[in-house]
C-alpha cells in the first residue's frame, strides 16, 4: 500500500483531475477540421468517420473524474422514458416545436410544475431539448423523433435490458476461480425474478412485443440491405447462374419475420427467376398480410429439417446472433442439409466484430446478448469455427461502409 493520498500504485487521486489523452487532442481537432468539408459534401463514410473522432475528441479533453460523473449521473434513459410515458415530446412538438413554458406544459399534461420542471432541466442539461429561456423549453431534431412509434418505443423496451445488466458486475466477479459458474441467463432471470427466457418473458406481456418489434425497426432502420447492388452484386452472384424453371425457389429468408427483407429483395430485383419464399413460425407467418404475388410465406421451425432443398439462396437475418453456439450449430446443420453443393449459398446477415476498432454499438449488444440470452456477436474468427463445425465454408464478408452489419457469403464446404 502507498502513502496516504495515494493508491497501489502510485497514482495520486489529483490524477483524476487532467486530461484523459492531453497529447492526443491536437490530433483529434485537426482531422476534425479536415473532415468537416467532406461531411457537408454529403459523403456519408465521412460523417461516419468525423462522429467516430468527434467522439474521440471529447474522451480525449475530458478529465478521468468528468468522464466517471457523465457515466454515472448523465444517463437519460430514464429521465427520457419518463417523458415518454407522460407525452411530454408531443407537446413540446406541438404548434411547430415553439417554445414553451414549463407551467404551460405542466398545466397540458396534467403533473406537478415541479416534478415537470425537474425533468425538463435534465433533459436540456444533457441535449435532449433546448432551453430558450428561464422555465422554456422547445424540442431538438432528437426530441421530435421521440414522437415516431418506432423510436419511443424503443426507449421504453429499453428499459426492460437495464434489470438483467446490473447483475453483470456481480456475475462476472462470480466467475473468478470457478469451474461451474452459473449460466449466463442468470441475469436476466434474477434482474426479474423470473425462470422464463427472455423471448418468453416479452411474448408473455403483450404491451411489450409491439414495443420490441418497433426498437428492432428503428434500429435496423437506414442500414444498407444486403440485396443492394453496392453492397452485394446479387446479379452477378445468385441471378447468373440460376435455375430458370418458374417451380425452382430462387430465394428462402429464413426467420424472416413479417416479411421486410425479402418484400424489399422482390421490389429490387422483380425478375429474378423462380419462387421466392418467406419462413418463420407459424404463428408468425399467419399474420402476415398482402405479401407480393411473388413470395409465399411458409410456416417452418429453423430447428426442424428444412423444407425446401436445393434453393439458390437461403438467408438469415439477425437470427443467429440470438443463440449460443450449440443451438447455432443445429439452426446452420439443418440449412447446410438442404444446400445443394456447388450451387445453393447460405447468406447470413448479422454483425462482425472487426479486431481493431470495433463499434460501440456491436460491442454493447455483444454484451446485451449475453446477458438476456447467453448468445452474442461474433468476430469474423468465430463465424469461421462456428460455420466450418457444420461442413459450410466463408466465401466472402461483405461489409458496407458504416461497418456495422455484414454479409457472410458462404457454401458447402
Amino acid at each position: 500500500m502507498g502513502s496516504q493520498g495515494q493508491h497501489y500504485d502510485g497514482l495520486a487521486l489529483s490524477f483524476i483531475l487532467t486530461l484523459n489523452d492531453s497529447k492526443r487532442f491536437p490530433t483529434l481537432a485537426r482531422q476534425i477540421s479536415n473532415l468537416a468539408a467532406d461531411v457537408a459534401s454529403g459523403r456519408h463514410e465521412k460523417r461516419v468517420e468525423l462522429l467516430a473522432q468527434a467522439r474521440a475528441l471529447v474522451q480525449a479533453i475530458e478529465t478521468p473524474q468528468e468522464s466517471m460523473l457523465q457515466y454515472l449521473w448523465a444517463d437519460a434513459s430514464r429521465p427520457t422514458a419518463s417523458g415518454i410515458k407522460i407525452g411530454l415530446f408531443h407537446h413540446l412538438a406541438r404548434d411547430g416545436g415553439t417554445p414553451k413554458k414549463a407551467t404551460h406544459l405542466a398545466s397540458s399534461i396534467g403533473i406537478d410544475q415541479d416534478v415537470l420542471t425537474r425533468l425538463l432541466r435534465h433533459l436540456a442539461a444533457v441535449g435532449h431539448i433546448t432551453q430558450t429561456d428561464i422555465d422554456e423549453y422547445k424540442p431538438t431534431r432528437f426530441a421530435l423523433s421521440l414522437t415516431i412509434p418506432e423510436v419511443y418505443g424503443a426507449y421504453i423496451q429499453g428499459l426492460l435490458i437495464i434489470p438483467g445488466l446490473q447483475q453483470m458486475p456481480n456475475y462476472i466477479a462470480s466467475l473468478v476461480n470457478n469451474p461451474s459458474p452459473d449460466r449466463p441467463t442468470t441475469m436476466f432471470e434474477k434482474g426479474h425474478s423470473t425462470k422464463l427466457s427472455f423471448f418468453e418473458y416479452v411474448y408473455s406481456k403483450p404491451e411489450t412485443i409491439e414495443k420490441f418489434a418497433g426498437h428492432m425497426a428503428s434500429s435496423r432502420h437506414g442500414q444498407a440491405t444486403w440485396m443492394d447492388p453496392s453492397f452485394y452484386p446479387v446479379q452477378e452472384l445468385l441471378v447468373k447462374g440460376a435455375d430458370t424453371d418458374p417451380d425452382a425457389v430462387f430465394l428462402v429468408d429464413v426467420g424472416g419475420n413479417t416479411g421486410g427483407d425479402i418484400v424489399k429483395f422482390n421490389e429490387m430485383h422483380p425478375g429474378v427467376p423462380g419462387r421466392l419464399v418467406l419462413q418463420d413460425l407459424p404463428s408468425v407467418v399467419e399474420g402476415v398480410k398482402a405479401l407480393p404475388s411473388k413470395v409465399e410465406a411458409m410456416g417452418h421451425d429453423f430447428f426442424q429439417e428444412q423444407p425446401v432443398k436445393g434453393a439458390r439462396a437461403y438467408s438469415i437475418h439477425r437470427v443467429l446472433h440470438d443463440w449460443p453456439d450449440n443451438k447455432c450449430r443445429d439452426i446452420l446443420a439443418r440449412l447446410k442439409d438442404a444446400m445443394r453443393p456447388g450451387y445453393s449459398k447460405l447468406l447470413i446477415k448479422e454483425h462482425v466484430i472487426r479486431s481493431t476498432g470495433a463499434s460501440w454499438r456491436v460491442t454493447s449488444l455483444d454484451l446485451t446478448l449475453w446477458a438476456m440470452l447467453g448468445a452474442k456477436e461474433r468476430s469474423e474468427e468465430n463465424w469461421q469455427e462456428l460455420l466450418e463445425s457444420v461442413g459450410l465454408r466463408i466465401v466472402k464478408v461483405w461489409t458496407p461502409v458504416d461497418g456495422l452489419e455484414s454479409l457472410i457469403e458462404c457454401e458447402v464446404a
